[in-house]
């Protein structure tokens, strides 16, 4: 997956494009967060997407927290990559908006929370320094 939210946009007439979230199928039913973090995520798509990006920023990290698990689910593989895509979002959104700090402080407290991406987590986060 290309990571579109290290592309600095500073003094860019337009955004960097956001990564799109990833379905998720499971054999069994899948909780309802799930749908309420799709919701989520397209309204913080919409938000970024008409010039609000430091709205979108904050949801791009609850719609990551929507979809913890831990782990023993059929779904847990597809959850990880939904969380994947909305911290990449969300580095992206933070940087549109030009809070980079506030960015790094929620970035840096996900990756204490999301042990399955803290790796990438604490990148993205550095990225905004």
């Amino acid at each position: 997956m290309e990571n579109l939210s290290a592309a600095p946009v500073e003094n860019s007439a337009a955004p960097v494009p956001l990564a799109p979230l990833p379905v998720v199928v499971s054999r069994f039913v899948l909780p309802p967060d799930y749908t309420k973090a799709r919701e989520l995520f397209d309204l913080a798509v919409t938000n970024y997407e008409d010039g609000e990006p430091a709205v979108a920023a904050p949801r791009f990290i609850k719609v990551a927290m929507m979809v913890r698990t831990n782990g023993d689910t059929t779904y847990a593989e597809g959850f990880r990559k939904m969380r994947e895509v909305s911290y990449q979002n969300a580095a992206t959104a933070y940087r549109a908006a030009k809070m980079k700090k506030e960015g790094a402080e929620a970035l840096t407290k996900a990756a204490k929370e999301d042990k399955e991406n803290s790796a990438m987590i604490e990148a993205l986060a550095k990225t905004l320094k």
